[in-house]
């Protein structure tokens, strides 16, 4: 088992003398929300991409089982292949704010309320002397019994929910900022791409009040979420954003897109030859 390193504390450290209080954002309501979200948003904005691909080559609705199969299916391969780079930058998020957590082992604010720290055993320490000040404690003086959360409280730095929520909503910002192109749209799009930002703002900040982390660390996550959202984005903008022409060189998506203009273009002979 992976433990994070152990970091000593001063015994007058304010900043570790918080309650311990439950999430205001739980993990599971933080990853439903930043997996679901991003996730149904893929798959109606690449349908309505991929459908509007199929229409500017043809004059005519779709009326063939067989094309219509193809159409699904290559809204389908777009839909995996966006959804595989999206969650390519989750596993990232995490691996990379794991390993900040374990190597640093920054303590929680709420530190001293779930160690319950045993002063006495210090040397030159007793009652009355908590004022004093006292030389860098690294020995294990905790009296906890929840020796889960005692290891959990030190894990603070960088803050794991404002890493994933920052990572997904900026993801999902940008994502719908060159996917949703509909004139119609009016301010529909920047109201919902504010309200998905505010949700990653108020789960950052709720880690504050909380007590979870120091307003550093949310900090450090948030900035971490952003610049792996813009990296993934960056990196892979020719496969989460192709242009007709980019797709003509890619041999599983020519393959799928050919299938269904094919299939258009069958009905669109065919009802030239009905005229």
């Amino acid at each position: 088992m992976v433990t994070p390193f152990h970091r000593g504390f001063f015994q007058n450290d304010e900043s570790l003398m918080h309650p311990y209080r439950d999430s205001t954002v739980t993990s599971a309501v933080m990853y439903s929300v930043g997996f679901t979200v991003p996730s149904l948003a893929i798959l109606l904005l690449e349908g309505g991409w991929v459908f509007t691909v199929v229409a500017r080559n043809s004059n005519y609705e779709l009326a063939s089982v067989k094309s219509k199969k193809s159409l699904i299916y290559f809204w389908l391969w777009r839909v995996l292949r966006v959804c595989i780079i999206f969650y390519f930058g989750v596993v990232v998020t995490h691996l990379a704010t794991n390993i900040g957590k374990y190597s640093i082992g920054r303590l929680r604010p709420h530190f001293f309320d779930v160690c319950k720290p045993d002063w006495s055993k210090l040397n030159g320490t007793g009652a009355g002397s908590f004022y004093r000040p006292f030389p860098y404690i690294e020995e294990d003086i905790c009296t906890g019994q929840d020796s889960a959360l005692i290891t959990e409280a030190r894990v603070s730095f960088p803050s794991g929910h404002s890493s994933n929520s920052v990572y997904c909503m900026v993801f999902l910002v940008i994502y719908m900022q060159r996917r949703l192109l509909w004139e119609g749209m009016l301010l529909i799009k920047p109201f919902l791409q504010t309200v998905f930002l505010l949700l990653a703002i108020y789960t950052c900040l709720s880690r504050v009040s909380d007590y979870k982390h120091h307003p550093t660390d949310v900090l450090a996550g948030g900035l971490l979420g952003l610049i792996v959202a813009v990296l993934v984005l960056y990196s892979m903008k020719e496969k989460v954003f192709p242009t007709e022409q980019m797709l003509m060189k890619d041999s599983d998506s020519r393959m799928l897109l050919m299938e269904a203009l094919s299939g258009h273009h069958v009905n669109e002979v065919s009802a030239q030859s009905a005229l």
